[in-house]
């Protein structure tokens, strides 16, 4: 059978509903044993649904209570049957009042499916009153025969109102250790698994005989085993002989389920009946958890092939009811009320446990258990073989779906079960067992077996089971003076690398790739040595020498790989391929520094081209010097040395036009859409979505960077300039806009310009804030079209100025921060200058100072803060540049210009998340995902869960914006989920059906996308702020609607989408857009036209080639063939042009000698072909460093 994929689990286990309700039912109830509160009516066959949606195949089965599937049709039907109602309403005291049709239900139903050689039957409400009332009449029994037909003698019955013999004699049952029959006071006197269960209860003084522990596998076992059972078998003997009081009863489970799932063989059993049959002692076989089939037997006992039955046999659980069975007619108390309670058993269930009984027969499940039982059995045996220290001591083969298997941690493999929607149990100490319903069949096998098959690998080595002081104490006795020399301490060393030999060991472990940690620490020490920047120049000298006196560059991926070669005569040049991030303060600025390959090799022409100049014109200068020299008759000026520069080399590149240094009015007109005629397929790249929805220049992503490149250079020093001084508004104009931008649009930034009262203020603080201000706030004001372009242009002037800025104020970096929210066409330049800049005068460090770790002297000089709240405005803005850094680099999938700062990770969670994803799956869109990392992307969206919880509280509703701020939360919590499960559509072309492993999270995209859009369609405070808002929010929504719309035109059927619906919200976003109140240059009103225009091209292409809506099978060939070839078309010239470039970059790094690391290009070492290790390594080398900073090499990454 096909495997059945229905499991999805889109919160944390249990999620925020299950806590909630959990939490208001503790209020009077004890909920503290709660897993998660289930939604019945969802839930069906062998899934249970919770109230948060999460959807689990459920093996565990209400602790193997439910026998046929949630919500059996045929238990639904015994449900609505007039006895059920009659017995519901008119509920019988069974003993004096038994309805007509009372034999009938029990001869229909249980007694239908007796054990053999048993014809009598007690009804009961639950296991444990089962096994009590088998308790009674085996005592009973004892004393029936002891007195024999004598009727009671007057002292038996006066004694036993005082609770003394003989009247109330003193006899015991004999249970076996690790046990469990039930929490009642005679039950609890026979359960001893657990002290849980028993402590502080008083309980009879009944012996315990030794259950037989096996060993497993059996078959390697056999004499061992045998040994063991006769053991345990005379210890029996031995306690009825002698125990202080005779023994009535011994009862028995034919697996101890709670104690651990122990197992004996028939041999066993066999042995202990013919003991009790020799000893007149009353067997009962407790099946309260065995019976009804889940051994491949209806009743586990029968696999023991007795030469006689047991006495009692006692049944729940499957059931759905409870009682005993037996066949002795001794076992019928001598006189009536003896074995009586009002109820005894509730006939509403014994009609359940009718249906039940017959839809197991009617369904052969018995029989199909036993089958599915020996499946999973191999299954897990495969499992066993390949996690030997995971899966131990498997058992249960042979016994149905009656499986369980010793693990290291139970606790961490049911949680963990739970997180990838599978409902599982466990029991002992560290036992998982399987209770699967009897309808759990082979098609259910792969879902359960791939759970268990992704790996959680606890790695706690270090600390643990070793110190660290061990490591750091060998490596400083082995390199301890080496280090020493060069300034690196041996425990930062160590610490470095034992993290990175972690982190390789855990990916490798969940890969099912298991290597002794002393080789995955052993092949990390070269590179941990490469990384903290101790390569051996020699090599790189040696090359250099190769070279002559001819100019010479060493380009890298690694900064200290371009560092060493620089250290010894190499120009040095370094791109972030691999470090997204550069190091400057550990190795120094490099002579060219790039955010890619052929940006690198531009600068590096460049870079040679000025040196070539600066010499053409010192040679024109030395000329001119000469000429007045010899006019006066003095001598001429000595030789340049930079004639000496060889200037053949790139004679051949034809000399580039100037660029103009006009200034030009940027109107948006220019930017404008183009028409376009085709559906473009789904894009990964969020501003791609907004780039075809608006159709403006500005937003194509290969514009936006050369264009930064290009403002950059052509920035020239400018007065300051302010917008009411020179007279291009009037200071009422400036005033309303700054005013509006104080009041309202400035609370969607988190208020961080509250300090200033009014336009007198910002102007006072810094030209470019003000600017920034009445830029945004005119761009937001309906008809503000020709104010927005003066104030535009004005900021841009001054953004050109703040490059070249000796001197910067935080009220600048405002400003900025304001350009990089809230204008969608610069935010990337800006935010990547004003980054770039804030590094330079060391923003980041205000940190130290806000929380006391430094003075505002060493901290924060170059910033020349006076105080602890002038730190902290700069870390305000600190903060707000990252969180707009890692906005624009999820929306343009670039590296983010931070990479990792501790400080602000731990109080910006959300991002840190995201920047998880993006540096576990890379920004390249057209790699696809494996399918073992699915998990990983559930795992994202579990953390993503955790963290909408811990903030929802926190917010209150403000005086400015009401509930916009919680409102804001919500849109970037599911933008963040459609972010993570997008990952799935990578290299997705919609050729082939979505395989099954991508469904759920492929739902849970498409879950967001549409929360999303309703959230942006329907919600009151959204629409408020819907202008004023961050222009990333505006992205959100705009890919949210690209991802539905292709999605409903590509996988409608894959995903269940409704398509008339998607299109009708996307066109209510569209409406909602078009009428914003702000100017026609807001990226709203592109937004609208652009969806308004997507919408009526995807309800076009609904109908393909073959006359049938686009999707269905018959037209998927031509559908992907038509996109397939549009992306050929459309994408050709870009990609060779790119490819060329870097092309031409790499080899020219490669023609000078550079040396990458790991040998052959790659970005990893390959575990399989490295064998290295501290032993016997020379560390002769020229330190190129004086000291080791951890914090700045981001080995907290690690």
């Amino acid at each position: 059978m096909p495997a059945v994929i229905e499991n999805s689990v889109k919160t944390e286990v249990p999620g925020p509903l299950s806590k909630a309700s959990q939490k208001k039912l503790d209020t009077f109830f004890d909920a503290r044993a709660v897993y998660f509160v289930v939604d019945y009516e969802k839930s069906h066959n062998n899934y249970i649904v919770d109230v948060d949606g999460n959807k689990y195949l459920d093996v565990y089965s209400q602790i193997a209570s439910i026998p046929v599937g949630y919500n059996n049709p045929t238990l639904i039907e015994a449900a609505k049957s007039p006895e059920m109602i009659s017995a519901l309403v008119n509920r019988p005291a069974i003993g004096n009042f038994p309805s007509t049709f009372w034999h009938d239900i029990l001869q229909d139903g249980l007694m239908k499916v007796a054990p053999e050689g048993m014809n009598h039957i007690f009804t009961a409400q639950s296991g444990s009153e089962a096994n009590e009332l088998a308790y009674k009449a085996a005592f009973m029994l004892y004393r029936r025969r002891e007195r024999g037909e004598a009727e009671w003698s007057h002292e038996e019955i006066s004694s036993c109102l005082h609770n003394t013999s003989p009247g109330s004699p003193e006899l015991a049952i004999m249970s076996f250790k690790n046990s469990f029959h039930g929490r009642g006071f005679g039950s609890l006197s026979t359960t001893r698994s657990k002290a849980v269960h028993k402590l502080d209860i008083p309980s009879f003084n009944w012996p315990q005989a030794t259950f037989p522990s096996l060993k497993y596998p059996l078959d390697k076992h056999a004499a061992e085993n045998e040994a063991e059972e006769k053991r345990c078998l005379d210890e029996v003997e031995k306690l009825i002989k002698t125990w202080h009081c005779p023994v009535a009863a011994i009862i028995v489970e034919p697996i101890q389920s709670e104690g651990g799932d122990n197992h004996a063989s028939p041999a066993f059993f066999q042995g202990l009946r013919d003991i009790t049959k020799k000893n007149d002692v009353v067997l009962i076989v407790d099946e309260v958890q065995t019976g009804f089939g889940a051994t491949g037997k209806f009743w586990g006992h029968a696999h023991w092939n007795l030469s006689s039955p047991p006495d009692i046999v006692t049944f729940s659980k499957k059931a759905q009811t409870a009682g005993y069975y037996f066949g002795d007619r001794m076992l019928v108390p001598d006189k009536a009320y003896r074995q009586f309670n009002t109820w005894i058993g509730d006939p509403a269930r014994v009609i359940v446990s009718k249906a039940v009984v017959n839809e197991i027969l009617s369904k052969d499940l018995v029989a199909q258990t036993a089958r599915v039982g020996d499946a999973l059995y191999a299954e897990m045996e495969k499992l066993a073989q390949k996690f030997p220290d995971h899966v131990q001591n498997l058992r249960g083969k042979g016994q149905g779906t009656y499986i369980a298997f010793d693990t290291q941690s139970a606790a961490t493999v049911t949680g963990a079960m739970k997180r990838l929607g599978v409902n599982i149990g466990a029991c002992g100490k560290e036992t998982i067992r399987l209770r699967p319903m009897l309808i759990f069949d082979e098609s259910h096998i792969p879902t359960l077996i791939s759970a268990l098959d992704k790996k959680h690998v606890v790695f706690d080595i270090v600390g643990t089971c070793m110190s660290y002081d061990v490591i750091y104490e060998a490596i400083d006795a082995r390199l301890g003076p080496q280090l020493a020399a060069h300034n690196i301490k041996p425990a930062l060393l160590g610490w470095a690398w034992i993290e990175a030999a972690e982190r390789e060991y855990t990916y490798l472990s969940m890969q099912g790739r298991y290597r002794r940690f002393y080789d995955v620490a052993g092949i990390l020490f070269h590179r941990m040595l490469y990384m903290a920047g101790v390569p051996d120049p020699r090599a790189y000298r040696s090359i250099l020498e190769g070279f002559g006196g001819e100019e010479a560059w060493f380009a890298a991926a690694h900064m200290w790989n371009a560092s060493a070669a620089r250290g010894c005569g190499f120009k040095g040049a370094w791109c972030s391929v691999y470090e997204k991030e550069p190091c400057v303060e550990l190795f120094g600025e490099m002579d060219v520094m790039a955010d890619s390959l052929p940006e690198m090799a531009r600068k590096i022409i460049a870079a040679s081209a000025s040196s070539e100049n600066l010499a053409e014109d010192l040679g024109v200068l030395r000329a001119a010097i000469n000429n007045i020299l010899s006019n006066k008759n003095q001598p001429p000026l000595e030789p340049l040395k930079t004639e000496s520069f060889s200037l053949h080399r790139h004679a051949h590149a034809s000399p580039s036009p100037p660029a103009s240094r006009t200034s030009r009015q940027p109107s948006p007109e220019d930017n404008g859409p183009t028409e376009e005629a085709t559906v473009e397929p789904l894009n990964h790249i969020p501003i791609k979505s907004l780039y075809e929805i608006t159709g403006l220049e500005s937003l194509r992503p290969r514009q936006l960077c050369s264009a930064s490149r290009s403002h950059a250079k052509s920035t020239t020093g400018l007065s300051p300039r302010d917008l009411v001084s020179l007279g291009k508004i009037e200071a009422e104009v400036a005033n309303r806009l700054v005013r509006k931008f104080l009041d309202q649009t400035d609370h969607y930034l988190y208020g961080t310009n509250a300090g200033y009262a009014d336009v007198d203020g910002v102007r006072r603080a810094s030209p470019l804030l003000f600017a920034a201000i009445c830029t945004v706030s005119a761009l937001h004001e309906p008809g503000g079209e020709s104010l927005f372009q003066t104030c535009n242009l004005e900021l841009r002037k001054l953004i050109q100025k703040f490059v070249f800025a000796s001197q910067i104020s935080t009220a600048d970096f405002q400003g900025l921060c304001i350009a990089s929210f809230w204008l969608s066409d610069v935010s990337w330049s800006v935010s990547g200058l004003a980054i770039r800049r804030a590094m330079e005068f060391q923003l980041g460090k205000s940190f130290d100072l806000v929380v006391g770790n430094d003075t505002v002297r060493s901290a924060t000089n170059r910033m020349q803060l006076r105080s602890r709240g002038e730190a902290l405005d700069c870390l305000r803005v600190w903060y707000l540049f990252y969180v707009c850094d890692h906005h624009l680099s999820i929306l343009y999938s670039r590296p983010s210009s931070f990479g990792k700062q501790v400080s602000v990770v731990n109080q910006l969670e959300l991002l840190s998340i995201l920047d998880q994803v993006t540096g576990l799956f890379g920004t390249d869109v057209h790699v696809g995902i494996p399918a073992s990392f699915h998990v990983q992307l559930t795992g994202f969206n579990h953390r993503l869960d955790q963290w909408v919880m811990a903030w929802t509280d926190r917010y209150k509703p403000h005086d400015k914006i009401g509930m916009f701020p919680f409102k804001s939360l919500m849109l970037h919590y599911h933008f963040a989920k459609l972010f993570v499960s997008s990952h799935v559509f990578r290299s997705d072309d919609g050729s082939k059906a979505l395989p099954s492993e991508c469904t759920d999270v492929a739902r849970v995209a498409v879950s967001s996308a549409r929360a999303i859009v309703e959230l942006t369609a329907n919600d009151p405070d959204i629409k408020i702020g819907l202008v004023g808002m961050a222009h990333y929010c505006h992205t959100m929504i705009a890919y949210a609607c690209s991802f539905l719309l292709k999605l409903a035109t590509s996988r409608q059927y894959d995903l269940g989408l409704d398509q008339n619906d998607t299109f009708r919200a996307i066109r209510d976003v569209a409406v909602m857009c078009e009428s914003a109140q702000c100017t026609r240059f807001h990226l709203l009103h592109w937004m609208g036209a652009g969806l308004r225009q997507l919408v009526a091209k995807c309800e076009a292409a609904m109908v393909g080639p073959s006359g049938n809506p686009r999707g269905t099978p018959d037209d998927h060939a031509d559908v992907s063939a038509d996109v397939q070839m549009q992306e050929e078309v459309r994408d050709g010239q870009a990609r060779s042009e790119t490819l060329l470039s870097e092309g031409n970059a790499w080899n020219m790094a490669t023609d000078i000698g550079a040396l990458g690391w790991p040998p052959g290009g790659g970005g990893s070492l390959g575990y399989d072909g490295l064998e290295m290790g501290i032993e016997g390594f020379d560390l002769g080398w020229e330190s190129l460093l004086p000291s080791f900073d951890l914090d700045q090499m981001g080995f907290g990454l690690l």
